[in-house]
Order: C-alpha cells, then sequence, then structure tokens
C-alpha cells in the first residue's frame, strides 16, 4: 500500500488540513475517490495531541501561541489549552507563524529524518568496539558522551 498526501484548505479555516489516501495500484477500487481518507478537524487535532498520537506525527503540526512553539503531536510535553492551539499542516507553516521548534520532541530533527542521540549513542558504541580499554567504567563513558547517565542508558536500552 502506498499512501499519498495532499493539502486542502477548508474554507474558513485558517489551517491547512491534511487528507490521507491509501491505494494499491493492482486494485482499481482503492483508486476511487470514495476511498478518500479522513479530514482532520481542529476537535480531531486536538484529541490526538492529547492521545499523544504517535500515527499523527507528519501529518499535522500543534503550535502553542502563549509559548511560542510548534511541537509534534505525540510530544510528551504538559498539554497546552486548546484556545492557545492553533494547527499546521507543516513545520515551515509553523516557523512562518513564529513559533520555534520544542526541545523535548524535537519536531524539526523529525521533519529532517535525524536523530541527534542516535547518531551520539551509535558512535560511543562504535568507538567502545574499537577500543574497549579507553571506558574502563561507566563514567568514562558518560564524560565522553556528553549525556547524563540516565540518558545514556536509556539510549542505550532504546537502541541495542
Amino acid at each position: 500500500m502506498v499512501q499519498k498526501l495532499s493539502w486542502a484548505r477548508i474554507p474558513g479555516c485558517p489551517v491547512s488540513i491534511s487528507h490521507f489516501r491509501r491505494t494499491n495500484p493492482e486494485d482499481p477500487a482503492s483508486n476511487r475517490s470514495d476511498h478518500e481518507g479522513m479530514a482532520f478537524t481542529r476537535e480531531q487535532m486536538i484529541e490526538r495531541s492529547r492521545a499523544r498520537d504517535e500515527t499523527s506525527n507528519g501529518r499535522f503540526v500543534v503550535g502553542v501561541v502563549t509559548t511560542g512553539i510548534y511541537c509534534l503531536p505525540s510530544c510528551p510535553a504538559r498539554k497546552p489549552k486548546p484556545e492557545n492551539t492553533r494547527f499546521f499542516s507543516s513545520e515551515e507553516e509553523a516557523r512562518s507563524a513564529g513559533l520555534r521548534p520544542c526541545k523535548r520532541c524535537r519536531p524539526d530533527h523529525f521533519y529532517r529524518d535525524h536523530d541527534p542521540d542516535l547518531d551520539a549513542v551509535e558512535t560511543l558504541a562504535r568507538d567502545m568496539r574499537r577500543d574497549p580499554a579507553r571506558y574502563p567504567d561507566v563514567a568514562e563513558l558518560v564524560a565522553s558522551s556528553g549525556l547524563g547517565k540516565t540518558k545514556l542508558s536509556a539510549l542505550f536500552r532504546e537502541h541495542f
């Protein structure tokens, strides 16, 4: 199944809402217009954001006007009041509205398909394999990584 993306603007709504359609090139019925995906309403986006729905990442961005940040729908940060929330169809729209990326969920890294934590832990693991004597204990590992002990442990559990 291929996921095709098209953007639509709802009349009277300042936010672009995404439409998704799943198509199967071998099945002509899947290309009919009645198989159109769901257009998210503001209420649905609020609900998906409050549920920290990871499947909604990349479909819309949550902007918080009181703090001046934008987040992924799955952001673990405390959720804002709905009246302080705006939704954007892309990271570029949120930036053009004067918002900066969240430092917890890092939506800018998500859209670039880049994970600096993964890069750091892979580099550290590679260095440990090359020269294990360089890291006699956990304290040396933590010092060379530039991360905290708890964060480093969590990253190794997650990725290895």
